[in-house]
């Protein structure tokens, strides 16, 4: 989703549309939550008593938030696939994806060491992606990164 909309913009990456994105949403989140404050504190100063909103803070659970929180696709219809890329930049990005699966696992099982090799692996493909971009750039005459 982010990829498409950052397609559109030339001087905006995808980590920075995601970014965005995200800072926007918590924006969103944090005014509806004042507005909710505001009306509440005015609907205690008249007297009138909003049962929805004395029962909505008991029913909270914990660790889970009160508020709605964004949906991000699940499916696959909405992502570009590696095989979609194509050549060696999509198998370098589902190397990449691999790694990234594997080092999230080694986490979660306290294995921290066993990261170092893959991160390095993750590294290695990311430079060969970025050169390889450049080296199209070049032959299709649209500029490098640094433009």
């Amino acid at each position: 989703r982010y990829a498409k909309i950052a397609m559109q913009l030339p001087e905006k990456t995808v980590r920075d549309v995601a970014l965005r994105c995200r800072w926007m949403t918590k924006k969103e989140v944090s005014k509806r939550r004042k507005d909710e404050h505001s009306s509440a504190k005015k609907n205690n100063k008249k007297g009138v008593s909003d049962t929805s909103a004395k029962t909505s803070h008991g029913a909270a659970r914990p660790g889970v938030p009160s508020y709605p929180l964004p949906m991000l696709p699940m499916d696959n219809d909405d992502e570009i696939s590696y095989k979609a890329i194509g050549g060696a930049i999509g198998e370098l990005l589902e190397q990449n994806a691999q790694c990234l699966s594997q080092i999230s696992a080694n986490l979660a099982s306290y294995q921290v060491q066993e990261n170092i090799n893959l991160f390095c692996q993750v590294r290695v493909n990311i430079s060969s992606i970025s050169n390889e971009l450049g080296h199209q750039n070049i032959r299709t005459g649209t500029g490098s990164f640094s433009d």
